[in-house]
């Protein structure tokens, strides 16, 4: 499944936080949305996710309307403390729950924890973990709906360095293994790089730029966008990196 956005424009009240995006994120690849802070990000993946009211047409190659099978982790999630993770993992599949929870679900929750490295803390309430097991929670719940359409914002936030990798080469790893169509909002530059298939470059309300990572991310739009001087280096594994060096 592919997701087509064709001049889409997102507003809150009377202000315009996107405006006349149009951009393709393909099955099988990871889109990754950067920008600064306030450039609509999250307003966009809002809209996709069906949160947000838009003008113009979200399109969902493959299916008729909306796909049911959507993973959608937001950037401001806040769960009930007092459930357990398996609980709130289990709300992932909501819309396949009935009278009882199946053997089924719970085997699709087990695996998913065991896959993010979290299998431990299944029996633990939400209150008790840290913001960063949380996350991972969180990232679970997204994923054990077994989704078409992922989308993740800002899915590194409160995660240190080496949880920030294992996410991100499980969502890589499985956006192949199942096909699935993910996009993901983030900060960090060198991940996007690094994981990302694609890039959108939101600046100004709308996208600047979209297509690899190599041809996006280039000091110049850096400059333009960030208002950074970047180097670019080359890395003994041959992975072309951005390095900031300086206010533009």
């Amino acid at each position: 499944m592919s997701l087509i956005l064709d001049n889409v424009s997102v507003e809150y009240g009377r202000r315009m936080v996107m405006q006349n995006v149009t951009l393709e994120a393909q099955r099988g690849r990871v889109l990754a949305l950067v920008g600064p802070n306030g450039s609509g990000k999250s307003s966009l993946i809002k809209a996709v996710a069906g949160l947000n009211p838009y003008a113009g047409r979200i399109a969902f190659a493959g299916c008729s309307g909306r796909p049911k099978a959507l993973g959608y982790m937001p950037q401001d999630q806040q769960g009930p403390l007092a459930l357990s993770v398996v609980e709130v993992v289990l709300l992932g599949r909501l819309e396949r729950l009935h009278m009882r929870v199946s053997a089924q679900d719970l085997d699709a929750v087990r695996s998913v924890l065991r896959r993010l490295g979290i299998e431990h803390l299944a029996a633990r309430d939400l209150g008790e973990l840290s913001g960063g097991q949380r996350q991972l929670v969180y990232l679970a719940q997204a994923l054990v709906s077994e989704p078409e359409l992922l989308l993740l914002d800002e899915p590194l936030t409160a995660l240190d360095i080496n949880h920030q990798l294992e996410v991100l080469e499980l969502v890589a790893a499985m956006t192949r293994e199942r096909q699935l169509c993910t996009v993901m909002v983030l900060h960090d530059l060198l991940a996007t790089a690094h994981y990302a298939d694609d890039v959108a470059l939101l600046c100004g309300n709308t996208v600047l730029a979209c297509g690899t990572p190599e041809a996006v991310l280039t000091p110049d739009a850096m400059r333009r966008v960030f208002g950074v001087e970047m180097e670019v280096l080359t890395t003994a594994s041959g992975r072309r990196v951005l390095i900031p060096v300086a206010l533009a």
